[in-house]
């Protein structure tokens, strides 16, 4: 589970930001510097693929998991997607 509030307020850009993924971690993980990241941008699809990349920096998969961080990365990019509209 992704969620992502204050995003849909504007399509053009965020004015703010609460970012928290479920189910990649054994609680909710919240992302602060993807938050920061997306404050004040207009909101690309390259400006979202970048908050993805950001949002999973600090993953620490397991030995085996490690596959799950791009996979995790382009569902943060389209819920970005979905919750600004675009």
């Amino acid at each position: 589970m992704l969620s992502f509030s204050s995003l849909a307020q504007s399509r053009a850009s965020s004015p703010a930001c609460l970012a928290v993924m479920g189910g990649v971690a054994p609680i909710p993980w919240r992302v602060p510097a993807a938050e920061k990241f997306l404050i004040g941008k207009n909101l690309s699809p390259d400006v979202l693929a970048e908050a993805g990349k950001i949002a999973l920096t600090d993953a620490k998969p397991l030995e085996k998991n490690a596959y799950k961080v791009p996979l995790t990365q382009t569902l943060v990019r389209r819920a970005l997607a979905k919750a600004a509209s675009i």
